[in-house]
């Protein structure tokens, strides 16, 4: 069976999507810091420019996105910021950790698998 070229090109990136699921779920200062930008200004003026900033914001956009379908898939998504916000056990703080190393696909996997040990160990 053939791969297909998503996968082998990597993850399909939708900015504007995953900007519009963050912004209905997180406080837009989270959304922003999570993008990696100093200010909402700085944020918003990456959303409107066409530049390679766009990619490392889409990418860590993306990892934020997985980790609000975990918490809406455990119908929990109140707990999604707080979450994001938390010292974890590693003494890691997810959104820094997306903020900071958010372009990498892996992160995102690893950062939404967190979160759902994290929901699991709440039940």
């Amino acid at each position: 069976m053939a791969a297909s070229a998503s996968a082998v090109e990597g993850p399909v990136l939708d900015l504007s999507r995953d900007a519009k699921v963050c912004a209905a779920v997180l406080d837009l200062a989270l959304v922003a810091y999570l993008a990696g930008a100093n200010s909402l200004g700085e944020y918003r003026h990456w959303l409107s420019e066409d530049s390679e900033k766009r990619r490392d914001v889409a990418s860590r956009l993306a990892a934020a996105r997985r980790v609000i379908a975990v918490f809406r898939a455990e119908n929990r998504l109140a707990l999604a910021e707080p979450w994001l916000r938390e010292v974890g056990a590693a003494g890691d703080i997810p959104a820094r950790v997306i903020r900071d190393k958010g372009d990498d696909e892996a992160i995102g996997v690893m950062v939404a698998e967190a979160a759902s040990q994290w929901l699991k160990q709440r039940r």
